[in-house]
């Protein structure tokens, strides 16, 4: 549900905005559902394999890395300019008709910043021995810049955090 920043960014009201995310997150469990079932799970295997950010940002570990990286933002104005740019990025992704003006990109950013922790620390949030977060498009250059250990910002990723850009035609 953290998807609401970029939709009320675009123009959505706060209602539209929670009614069309709980929408995409249900019609893509249903798709990440029959996907593993095809891969002989059961119903009750492929439910729990499939973890939701809103599930995670209730974490008390992803709380304290939002904190983070919410700070960094506030006090870092590199770190800032990182976020904004992916904000708008994301905005023009999405088919952003306006210009992606710092107004909306500030209500945007909410979004990047809500999701960093899950980007870039989920092996620590929920114990597990190592992460792979799959974009579908590639992520952007302050992003990859991050993961590839080209930013000052590095040492906040997992050691047991990675990622795959899976660009689809």
């Amino acid at each position: 549900m953290i998807s609401i920043y970029t939709l009320q960014a675009m123009g959505y009201s706060e209602y539209k905005a929670r009614k069309k995310t709980k929408l995409h997150d249900n019609n893509l469990k249903n798709k990440a559902i029959r996907a593993l079932l095809v891969n002989n799970l059961s119903d009750v295997e492929a439910n729990n394999m499939i973890v939701f950010c809103s599930d995670l940002m209730r974490k008390e570990k992803c709380l304290k890395f939002h904190d983070t990286y919410k700070n960094l933002y506030e006090n870092d104005e590199n770190f800032k300019k990182g976020c904004l740019a992916t904000s708008k990025l994301v905005l023009a992704s999405k088919g952003f008709q306006g210009d992606a003006s710092d107004e909306a990109a500030r209500i945007a950013v909410q979004y990047f910043i809500a999701e960093l922790p899950i980007y870039l620390n989920t092996p620590d949030i929920i114990n597990i021995s190592s992460s792979l977060y799959v974009y579908k498009d590639p992520p952007s250059d302050f992003l990859t810049g991050v993961y590839d250990g080209n930013s000052q910002f590095f040492s906040k990723v997992s050691s047991k955090q990675d990622y795959l850009a899976i660009n689809f035609c």
